[in-house]
């Protein structure tokens, strides 16, 4: 459990560092390349489009081929794609690749809940869950320490980039100390695998081994449109809304942030030390 619990909270909190990325940076795209007031919105509008596709066809790939294969995929793809970013010199080369990487962390932000959960006790999962999201809001808090430390360089945004990047690579370290989920190893009919993956999870948590015995409870398969029917519409709206007003608040302020904090954009101190 401990080496699960691990990893998937480095990957939440690489994915608040990478969300505050298009913040830190997006004034500094847009001096550097004379962007548009369009071409600039749509530096962050892609990220989160692509986040919401990973998220979605993540969900249904973690099914069919495991859990374990889908994270390490998009980790080493938000690897290469984010410091395609550090390089890039042509404003649509920079959004193919910040759209990959929206891809790649809404797929890490769906798949890695499922994952941690999975091998998480009932009595823990709702701790776990807001340990989940802190590190999130840490990742944000590394993202604007890192701004601090290097958005005042000549070219600092890339240095931040590769700031960024640095998370996910130690999470992707991490990955290749672990398993497949033992839940997705049940259900597909692989219980010794399983039972071999719960022994050593056991033993590093110094608790006594399941043996032989294994239970699941039996599960069946559903589709995206079952969690709006009955009896499941009532708690799918309410998180709907939820979800979508308090996302709302979070990245709209986030985009306010760079408006706030200085009038001289282009200047050569960009961002944290420009003249008010």
């Amino acid at each position: 459990k401990q080496w699960y619990q691990r990893r998937v909270r480095v990957m939440r909190f690489a994915s608040g560092a990478e969300l505050w990325l298009a913040t830190l940076i997006i004034k500094n795209l847009q001096c550097e390349w004379g962007l548009s007031s369009a071409e600039t919105a749509m530096i962050p509008a892609i990220l989160y489009i692509f986040y919401t596709i990973g998220s979605i066809s993540s969900g249904y790939l973690a099914d069919r081929f495991g859990r374990f294969w889908v994270l390490l995929l998009n980790s080493y793809l938000l690897i290469i794609f984010g410091l395609c970013s550090a390089v890039a010199t042509s404003y649509y080369f920079f959004l193919i690749c910040r759209g990959i990487v929206g891809f790649c962390i809404g797929g890490n932000a769906a798949c890695s809940v499922v994952y941690s959960q999975e091998v998480m006790p009932v009595r823990l999962r709702s701790w776990n869950m807001f340990l989940l999201q802190t590190f999130v809001t840490v990742g944000c808090v590394y993202e604007c320490l890192g701004a601090i430390a290097v958005m005042s360089l000549e070219n600092g945004w890339r240095y931040l980039i590769v700031l960024t990047a640095a998370p996910v690579i130690v999470m992707v370290v991490f990955q290749h100390f672990i398993d497949e989920s033992p839940r997705y190893l049940v259900i597909n009919n692989r219980d010794d695998e399983a039972r071999g993956v719960l022994e050593k999870i056991c033993k590093q948590n110094g608790v006594e081994s399941p043996g032989k015995a294994l239970f699941v409870c039996e599960v069946r398969s559903g589709d995206f449109l079952e969690v709006w029917r009955k009896p499941h519409t009532r708690e799918s709206v309410q998180m709907l809304i939820h979800f979508n007003c308090t996302n709302f608040l979070t990245y709209g302020l986030c985009m306010l942030v760079p408006d706030m904090m200085s009038y001289n954009y282009c200047s050569i101190d960009v961002f944290f030390s420009a003249t008010y």
